[in-house]
């Protein structure tokens, strides 16, 4: 780091540090995951149907003509989350920018509120 992002960092607050570093976290599981489903779709449909079903196997019969299909569009979906992922971890990166765009829209919000 430098510098100016350490300066930057101390400026701003405990809080929104704190829930950037959680969702930052959070982005980083879904990216992993969404890589999953799309570099490896039988692993990635084991976990979606292991978190979600509670089981490794979904508990509808498929049939086998469907899973190029549900693989396909498994991949898309993880492209498109690890895509979100990423750019939000990226937007997260700066809390004193993040601290900055709240304190711009909660001044916003007041003065819309006031007049």
């Amino acid at each position: 780091m430098t510098r100016e992002q350490d300066s930057a960092n101390a400026a701003a607050t405990p809080t929104v540090l704190l829930w950037s570093r959680l969702v930052q976290g959070a982005a980083a599981v879904v990216i992993v995951l969404s890589l999953t489903l799309l570099l490896s779709p039988r692993l990635g449909e084991a976990i979606f149907n292991l978190v979600y079903f509670h089981q490794l196997s979904i508990p509808v019969e498929v049939p086998s003509l469907a899973h190029g299909y549900i693989w396909f569009a498994n991949g898309i979906i993880g492209a498109v989350m690890a895509g979100w992922m990423t750019y939000e971890s990226n937007f997260l990166s700066d809390p004193a920018a993040l601290n900055e765009a709240l304190a711009s829209s909660t001044k916003e919000t007041s003065l819309q509120t006031t007049h």
